[in-house]
Parts: structure tokens; C-alpha cells; sequence
């Protein structure tokens, strides 16, 4: 991360800086389902239900209810319905497609399957018999209360490969929905998100905010020419049971009216074994906008970016060889508001002995192991590979999986490739991992040292979990630290203890990333009364920052309505050159200029350092208004990272 978001609220805005076009809705506001609909629906009943099980409800929302018999009904309507600018194939459409919509079951989900009792959405199939034909993408609702964004093979009724689960769920399953879900086709990413929207009503699927988001990569059925959206209800045989739908809206970004949020640039592959290798960058969080221009960029050092020749696409694919570990970033630019970068994203060859962190393996270069790395089994039973499986939270196509041994209790180690770290400095651990159940028990510990060896973890286990229950989803470690005692090669294991007879244990998206230790004084400010124009007096910000790479440069960046000094003017940004690897006690002097009667909040940033990972925030507010003929000031705390 080369770069700070200034306020969360800012993530949202952006997003919506987007123009959109809708290209179709429907809310049901009216009292027959087929009569008035912006769609020719069909409706299709099996099992012991009938046509009467799906109605308007009270003239606003559309209505299904149980049987006395094991069924299924469902409502269909042609992709054919959608207006311009749409694309019945998914990855033909050239700006990102989203939906929203309303959903609510009566009691817990339990499946979509024959036989059981739940709820979906058909995003996009390829026939409209969905229960037990075609292919396509659906969201379903989960028995804890999330949802699921699936492709399903051969109907819902058949095999559903879930892609993404939301990253909350609802504080009871039988609550009031609402779903979003965005798909690029720049990658083949998708996004979903939920909204708890209690226990009385639905609120509109498509206004207000929502929070957490989770992503993943799926082209399965992308290129596929589906013609199929609708609404699934699955019935048990247990009568009094509804499922509910409300406005389903789908929209399709235009053009861009605001600042870009680009997020981070991701790169297909990280490292490789090979001596050279072709990498794509891309963002994936970014909305594309029809009227977006990109500039990739590159630095060796994560600061200091150069433009690239000839790059200026959406994405860019990367030559990386023995002699270029670098950082890729793009500016994006929506035309006459702003140029916005992305957060950097690091490429190296994992081909070479030891790495100098920051390092990431995602395994998905699909080599039985990553060169370099080693497995020691020492129970002689089944041990760790690498496989294919694809728990939630984008760990496709690959992860590292730890298979059970029906008799024998898990000692078997995972040993990664050596790291070259530096005495003092601090270093963070970063981990996915996860199961492929909630009944059976996972183990895991992590520990490190200087040989790859079960002897030669001489640590104390820096990570440690030994309940792990999570249902083929991939959980964050959140950032283990360790600092290095003394300058070397360092080697981290993975090591999986679980009792005999478990299942599968998953780990995925291993990084090691050099920490900044960074305090600042003070955190905020309060600037005081000043006629609007003026500029207040200086505040000097004090900063000690240690673990930066020897000797360099940092840019210090002011937020809009501040400015700092550089020792000889005031500026909105300039690059501070140190030497060592510390910055101690250095004054920031910065200054405050309110352009109206409004309120105004900043984030302080600073960026380099070496390696592009430095994060550093000080927030600092000015709020004026009028009493008694005098200003008042407000201020906000952001804390440090």
C-alpha cells in the first residue's frame, strides 16, 4: 500500500462517482405478478406446489409459500428485457454490471437443493428450467444468516460451486435483506455485500450504505450466453413457510463525475520458479468508467514512479526477470475532476535462494510446492500439498492443504523458502487458513528459525489455533510480527497438529511484509478561531519513524485546505530525503486554511520508505461557524499504522 485512503467515507463516494444506467427493475408494486411486469415471466411449480405459491404480497413485493409436499417454484424472465447498455454475456459487457435486490426467509435456509427449504436469486442462467437445468450465477441465503454468491451446473438443484460469502451476516437468518453484488468484467471479479436491514421491513436494496465487502475471481460461466434471471423458492414439506423478494434493480456503470477510488493493483502471479515470467496487473475494487484513462507505473524502490511506455490500458501485462523485483501501480484519471493512484502491488522471482521481504506465495503457480519450500512429514501419514480446492475469500484456483490421516494425529510441517530479514526490524506474518468443515477440528501453529527443519523452529509458535471450524472459509491471521533478533535467513513453518480423523486443513496467501514502527505527536489538533481565508498558524508535527530501508526518501502529502512547509515555502506535498534506516523527531510544520463555512477533516500522509508498505496518518479538522461573530474548531483522531 503505497498510499492512504483519507476518510472511509471517502470509499463510498467514490464509488458512486460513477454515472450508471439502470437497465432494468422491478419493484412489484402492483397486485398480479405477470400483469404490469417490465418482464414476460413464467412461472414454474414442481413437486406438490402450484402456481398459486408465488403472488404479489400486499401489492409491494413478490410472495412465495410452502406446500404440504417436498417443491420448488421459481419465477423466470428473459435477459432479453434489460435496456442498452447491456450484455446477455457477462464478460461482453465493457463497464462493470451490479445488482441489487431484497430478500427474506420465513425461517433458517437450509439448502436450495431437492428436499430442503431456502432462497436465491438467478443473477445470469443459461436456461430458465433453473432447478434442474442450465448453468449460470445465483445468490442464496445461508442457515447462519450470510449469503453466497454460487455458479451453478446443471440447475440450482445440481452442483453449486460457491465463489464469495458475505463477510457479515444477519443478526438473525429470518431478517430483512438486502444484497448487493458487482461484477468486472476487467478480470472476472465479483463482489458481494449485505445489509442487515432488521426485523420489520425492506429497505430499498439499491439507496444507502453498505459496509464489508467480499471478493473473489470467477469466469466460469462469464463467456457463456446466458438469456435467464429470476427468483427460486425451495419448500419442505412443513406448510406456513414464505420466502420474499423485493426491488431487483440492475445497473450498469457509465461514466465517470468524481474522483477515482482505484484500491490496490493485484497481479495474476507474484513470483515464480521460472527465470522470467508475464504477469497481468489489474484493479479489481475499481468501478470501471467508460471514460477512465489509465497510466501504469513502476519503481524498484516503491516510491519514485516512472510512467511505462504504451501502458495505458485497464491492465497491463508485466515481463519480470532475475533483474526486476519491482512495484507496479496505475494512475487513473477521470477527465477534468481527478488523477487518483492505486495502492502498489510487488513482483518478484521467487526462483532465487532467499528473498528480501516484502514476499507473498498464493501457490498458484500449481507446482506440487513453491521452489524453495520443503514438507517434512513427520507422522508418515497423508501431508501437505498443494490442491486445487477453492474456499471463500479468493484464494482460487490454489491453496496449501494439510489431508487427514483416519489413525494418525497431524505432525506434519510446511517449511517456506528463506527470508532474508535484518536485526531489529519487524516483520508481519500474513495468512489465510481455513477448513473445509464445521464439524471436524483443525489445528494449527506457526513458528520460525534458521533452518528448515522441525529442529531448526527455535521460536516460540507465533501463531497458534487449535479450534479451527470455519466451513471451507478462509479466515485472515491479522497480521503475526515478529522481529528479527539478528540479521539472516530466516524460515517460517507451518505446522499442522490436528487429532486423527479430521478433514482438511487450507492455508493460502502467505506474505511477509517489513513493518514501520511510527509514532507521532501530536495525533490532532486544534487549529483555533480564524476568519475564513486566513491562514491559521503552523502546527508542528513531530514524527519518529525506524525499520525504514537505509537511507532515501519519503513524500509527505497534505489533504486539500492544509499545506505543509519544506523548509522554505508552503507546499501541498514534497519529498523529505533521510539517511539510515530512521527518522527521529522530525517537525512537520503544517498549516490550515478554511475556503468556506463548512467542516473540514484531513489525513496526513507519508509514503516510501524503501518498500512502499509505510503507512502513516494524523488527522487533523477545522470546523467553522458562526456564534456570537466567532469560529469554533473541530477536530478528528486517526490513528497511526
Amino acid at each position: 500500500m503505497n498510499r492512504i485512503l483519507m476518510t472511509f467515507l471517502l470509499v463510498f463516494s467514490g464509488i458512486a462517482a460513477n454515472a450508471q444506467s439502470q437497465v432494468f427493475l422491478d419493484d412489484f408494486n402492483r397486485s398480479v405478478l405477470t400483469t404490469g411486469a417490465p418482464a414476460t415471466y413464467t412461472v414454474t411449480a414442481r413437486g406438490g406446489a402450484t402456481t398459486a405459491n408465488a403472488s404479489i404480497l400486499s401489492s409491494t413485493m413478490l410472495q412465495f409459500t410452502s406446500s404440504s409436499a417436498n417443491s420448488s417454484i421459481y419465477i423466470t424472465g428473459p435477459l432479453s428485457a434489460y435496456s442498452s447498455p447491456s450484455a446477455v454475456t457477462l464478460s461482453s459487457n465493457t463497464t462493470a454490471v451490479t445488482w441489487t435486490f431484497n430478500m427474506r426467509i420465513s425461517d433458517a435456509a437450509a439448502g436450495i437443493g431437492g428436499g430442503t427449504y431456502g432462497l436465491a436469486t438467478v443473477l445470469a442462467g443459461t436456461n430458465a428450467t433453473v432447478y434442474n437445468n442450465g448453468n449460470g450465477y445465483a445468490v442464496k441465503m445461508n442457515v447462519n444468516g450470510s449469503v453466497s454468491l454460487v455458479a451453478y451446473t446443471t440447475g440450482l438443484n445440481g452442483t453449486l460451486t460457491t465463489i464469495a460469502t458475505s463477510s457479515n451476516a444477519m443478526s438473525s437468518p429470518t431478517n430483512y435483506a438486502s444484497v448487493k453484488v458487482t461484477y468486472n468484467p476487467t478480470g472476472n471479479v465479483w463482489m458481494i455485500w449485505l445489509r442487515d436491514d432488521g426485523s420489520s421491513g425492506f429497505v430499498d436494496a439499491g439507496t444507502g450504505i453498505y459496509t464489508g465487502v467480499s471478493t473473489a475471481t470467477n469466469s466460469t460461466y462469464t463467456s457463456s450466453a446466458t438469456n435467464t434471471f429470476g427468483f427460486y423458492y425451495n419448500s419442505s414439506n412443513v406448510t406456513g413457510r414464505s420466502g420474499l423478494f423485493d426491488n431487483y434493480k440492475v445497473v450498469r456503470a457509465t461514466t465517470c463525475s468524481g474522483s477515482p477510488i482505484p484500491g490496490d493493483a493485484i497481479a495474476s502471479a507474484y513470483n515464480s520458479c521460472a527465470t522470467s515470467y508475464t504477469t497481468t496487473l489489474s484493479l479489481p475494487m475499481l468501478i470501471p468508467a467508460t471514460n477512465y484513462t489509465y497510466q501504469w507505473q513502476s519503481s524498484t524502490s516503491g516510491a519514485g514512479f516512472t510512467d511505462i511506455p504504451g501502458a495505458v490500458n485497464a491492465t497491463y501485462a508485466a515481463s519480470v526477470n532475475s533483474s526486476s523485483n519491482v512495484y507496479y501501480r496505475a494512475n487513473v484519471t477521470c477527465p477534468s475532476v481527478a488523477t487518483v493512484a492505486s495502492g502498489a502491488v510487488f513482483v518478484n522471482m521467487s526462483g532465487a535462494s532467499t528473498l528480501t521481504p516484502p514476499a507473498l506465495e498464493n501457490f498458484d503457480a500449481g507446482t506440487p510446492t513453491p521452489c524453495g519450500w520443503s514438507i517434512v512429514n513427520v507422522n508418515g501419514g497423508s501431508t501437505w500439498a498443494v490442491t486445487g480446492a477453492t474456499p471463500a475469500n479468493g484464494s482460487s484456483p490454489n491453496v496449501i492443504q494439510y489431508g487427514y490421516t483416519s489413525t494418525l494425529t497431524g505432525d506434519d510441517w510446511v517449511f517456506t523458502k528463506g527470508y532474508s530479514l535484518t536485526a531489529g526490524k519487524s516483520y508481519a506474518l500474513n495468512f489465510k487458513f481455513g477448513n473445509n468443515s464445521s464439524t471436524y477440528i483443525e489445528k494449527l501453529e506457526v513458528k520460525y528459525g534458521a533452518a528448515q527443519s522441525v529442529a531448526g523452529m527455535t521460536s516460540s509458535a507465533i501463531f497458534s489455533n487449535a479450534n479451527i471450524t470455519t466451513n471451507s472459509v478462509l479466515y485472515s491471521s491479522n497480521g503475526v510480527t515478529m522481529t528479527a533478533p539478528t540479521s539472516g535467513v530466516y524460515y517460517f513453518g507451518f505446522h499442522a497438529f490436528s487429532a486423527a480423523n479430521q478433514y482438511n486443513l487450507y492455508v493460502d496467501d502467505i506474505s511477509i511484509i517489513p513493518t514501520q514502527l511510527i509514532t507521532a505527536s501530536p495525533t490532532n489538533y486544534d487549529f483555533g478561531s480564524l476568519p475564513v481565508g486566513t491562514p491559521s498558524a503552523l502546527q508542528n508535527i513531530a514524527i519518529s519513524v525506524s525499520n525504514l530501508s537505509s537511507g532515501g526518501s519519503i513524500t509527505i502529502t497534505a489533504p486539500a485546505n492544509f499545506q505543509v512547509y519544506n523548509g522554505s515555502s508552503w507546499v501541498s506535498t514534497y519529498n523529505y530525503t533521510y539517511s539510515g534506516t530512521s527518522i527521529v523527531d522530525y517537525n512537520i510544520p503544517v498549516r490550515f486554511t478554511a475556503p468556506s463555512v463548512s467542516v473540514f477533516t484531513g489525513t496526513l500522509t507519508i509514503a516510501g520508505g524503501g518498500h512502499g508498505y509505510l503507512k502513516f496518518c494524523v488527522a487533523i479538522g477545522y470546523r467553522i461557524a458562526y456564534l456570537l461573530g466567532n469560529a469554533y474548531t473541530r477536530h478528528r483522531i486517526c490513528n497511526s499504522k
